[in-house]
């Protein structure tokens, strides 16, 4: 008999439908990385995936097929990334969660890192090594940044610096405050941003100077083919009020 797990973390994935050769590869390539994944004693690990509109039979045979505890979502069309994250996480139960997009990498250890993290805290988070071109470029090193994160310095940042002092899709934490700041923001991109912010105004964690992603960026990538605007700066802005958080 398998032993009980003592703590569940989710990965949450927003599934883009898989239109070109390209789109296969780079979910090839992350389905990889994910089952070399090694689990810590006592944890489980459920994958759970939405599809941001129909998902092609390959994409679903190839997770059938992998032997990781997977569940698999699918919207009938487009409703966007956030969406796609939200219903992610209504399937699942596990007491932590994080976030991995469906062209990135995890490289060997990442899960084990994120978790080893998080112990009596209420959030993780840690950089991204870039990967252009099959090359990782250490694009922005946490030197000056890691350590312990008191209430209220990521947004600090944010509003000196225009973006958080850690890559976004490395946060993890507690599946309680993802519900009581009320889950991914419905924006065209940055709804993780809107929700870390949220999350990390009311509640201390840590950032540590370690790559737990490799972020695969190429033209057609959505924070390349959406730019930030106005409107989603002043709705990013105006998610301080955390009095339900």
């Amino acid at each position: 008999m398998a032993p009980v797990a003592e703590h569940r973390l989710d990965v949450i994935t927003a599934l883009r439908p898989a239109t070109t050769d390209e789109d296969r590869s780079y979910f090839e390539a992350a389905l990889t990385s994910f089952r070399s994944q090694a689990i810590p004693p006592g944890w489980q690990v459920t994958w759970l995936l939405h599809s941001d509109g129909p998902m092609t039979d390959d994409l679903r045979e190839m997770l059938e097929a992998s032997g990781l505890d997977v569940r698999i979502g699918t919207s009938l069309r487009s409703y966007g990334e956030s969406t796609a994250r939200n219903l992610a996480l209504a399937s699942g139960e596990g007491e932590f969660v994080t976030c991995f997009d469906d062209d990135d990498v995890l490289p060997p250890g990442a899960l084990t890192q994120r978790i080893a993290g998080l112990s009596d805290r209420d959030w993780w988070a840690s950089k991204a090594l870039d990967l252009v071109d099959g090359v990782l470029i250490d694009s922005h090193p946490l030197v000056h940044v890691a350590g312990e994160m008191p209430p209220g310095r990521v947004r600090s940042w944010w509003g000196a610096y225009g973006y958080v002092p850690f890559h976004p899709a490395t946060f993890t934490t507690r599946r309680s405050l993802v519900y009581a700041a009320g889950g991914w923001a419905a924006l065209p991109r940055e709804g993780d941003i809107a929700l870390i912010l949220r999350i990390t105004d009311r509640h201390p964690g840590i950032v540590e100077d370690v790559a737990t992603l490799h972020y695969r960026k190429y033209a057609a990538q959505t924070t390349r083919t959406v730019q930030r605007d106005a409107a989603m700066q002043r709705f990013v802005d105006a998610s301080a009020d955390t009095s339900a958080v």
